[in-house]
C-alpha cells in the first residue's frame, strides 16, 4: 500500500497566502471607492464595465480565502511558524487586512445605499410620468371627444 505525504499546511504556505489577501485587498479599496464615484455619477455603462472588472479580483480573493481553509482550525499558539519574526508580520498583516476588509465594506454600503437611493427616486419620477401621462392621455381623450366645446364662447 502506498504511503501519502499528509496533507498538512506549511508555515511558509499561510505567510504567504496571508500577504496574498493582504495583496487583494489593497486592490479591492480603490475599486471600492471608485464604484461609489461611478454610482454617483450616474454612469450605469462604467458601472456595468467596471463591476465586471470587480469581480475577477473578487474571484481571485474568494480562491484564496478556499486556500486559506485548512488553517482556520489551527489556532496561532498551535500553527508551526518559520520563526518569531514570521510569526509577528503574518499577524500585523492580517490586522491591516481586517481594516483593508471593513474598509471595503464600508465603501460597499455607501455605493449600494446611494445606488437604492438613486432606484428610489427613479421609480418615483416614473411613477409620476405614469400618473400625468394618464391624466394627459384622459384630457386628450376628453378633447378629441367633445371638440365643438371648447369652441364654444359662452360670454358672447
Amino acid at each position: 500500500m502506498p504511503t501519502h505525504a499528509l496533507s498538512v499546511p506549511q508555515p511558509d504556505t499561510f505567510s504567504a497566502l496571508i500577504r496574498q489577501k493582504e495583496y487583494l485587498l489593497e486592490r479591492l479599496v480603490p475599486i471600492s471607492q471608485k464604484q461609489i464615484e461611478f454610482v454617483r455619477r450616474a454612469d450605469s455603462d462604467e458601472l456595468l464595465r467596471f463591476l465586471q472588472r470587480k469581480m475577477a479580483v473578487m474571484d481571485e480573493f474568494e480562491d484564496l480565502e478556499r486556500r486559506l481553509t485548512p488553517f482556520k482550525d489551527i489556532s496561532p499558539e498551535d500553527r508551526i511558524w518559520i520563526d518569531e519574526k514570521d510569526r509577528e508580520e503574518t499577524r500585523k498583516t492580517m490586522k491591516r487586512c481586517e481594516m483593508l476588509l471593513a474598509e471595503i465594506v464600508a465603501n460597499d454600503e455607501i455605493s449600494t445605499a446611494e445606488l437604492a437611493s438613486m432606484t428610489e427616486e427613479i421609480q418615483q419620477q416614473l411613477k409620476s410620468i405614469r400618473q400625468n401621462g394618464k391624466q394627459n392621455s384622459y384630457a386628450m381623450q376628453n378633447a378629441v371627444e367633445t371638440p365643438n366645446l371648447r369652441r364654444l364662447n359662452i360670454d358672447g
